[in-house]
């Protein structure tokens, strides 16, 4: 009899133990290893752009990126049709940028590594955004070029990279629409909580984006999105 027990308690704490290794990988837990989506947003100073991975654009979505078969990622930023592709802007055409709308172009660059180690002077930040919110963004990008009847935008020029290039783009630059509130509309429509009134200016911008790759801000509600684009 005294076996029988010895057997009984050796069996009952191997089932217990069993029961701990299948309770140590919860559905809460797996989810940890298994990333969102992310997108970055770069910043040089006075511009921003939109970082993309390519693997997260659907196939007939924002087709100038076949322009660029070897890229991993792709920057979009949204500016003056002048001054943005000059080489030596000029303060007059700045001024004329500022003062009055103007037509206004998309840079598309392609990116060959991690965003981080392809920016290195630039600050870059890695954000975190739902499914839907990136499936948004993705559409906001792709209405943002001009490609009239055209099946991809027409390349206005080559980009301030070596495989970049300037695309025709729809809305016109002026002091309150600059490249930032283009980036800032983009991110709202994302999902994340950013104020287009104070995203004029880069670095104001990039102050209130710190928190959210840091984990510090809340996710924007739906409410926001909405009272920007009614």
């Amino acid at each position: 009899m005294a076996d029988w027990r010895k057997l009984f308690r050796a069996a009952a704490l191997l089932i217990g133990l069993l029961l701990v290794g299948c309770a140590g990988t919860p559905a809460a837990q797996q989810a940890k290893t298994v990333p969102g989506p992310t997108i970055w947003v770069m910043s040089s100073g006075w511009h921003s752009d939109i970082i993309l991975r390519r693997a997260d654009i659907p196939p007939g979505r924002i087709p100038e990126t076949t322009d660029y078969a070897e890229a991993r990622y792709f920057a979009f930023g949204w500016g003056d049709a002048r001054y943005y592709p000059a080489r030596t802007p000029t303060v007059g055409i700045a001024l004329r940028a500022m003062a009055t709308p103007t037509p206004a172009v998309m840079h598309l660059t392609a990116i060959p590594t991690m965003p981080e180690s392809f920016y290195l002077e630039a600050e870059v930040l890695r954000l975190p955004v739902s499914a839907a919110g990136l499936q948004a963004l993705i559409r906001y990008i792709h209405e943002g070029f001009d490609r009239g009847t055209n099946a991809q935008a027409l390349k206005n020029a080559p980009g301030l990279y070596r495989h970049s290039g300037f695309y025709r783009a729809i809305g016109r630059f002026h002091m309150l629409n600059t490249c930032n509130t283009w980036t800032a509309r983009g991110l709202i429509q994302a999902g994340l909580p950013v104020g287009l009134s104070r995203a004029i200016q880069a670095e104001a911008l990039m102050r209130e984006l710190r928190p959210i790759a840091t984990g510090e801000a809340p996710e924007a509600s739906p409410e926001l999105r909405n009272y920007y684009y009614r």
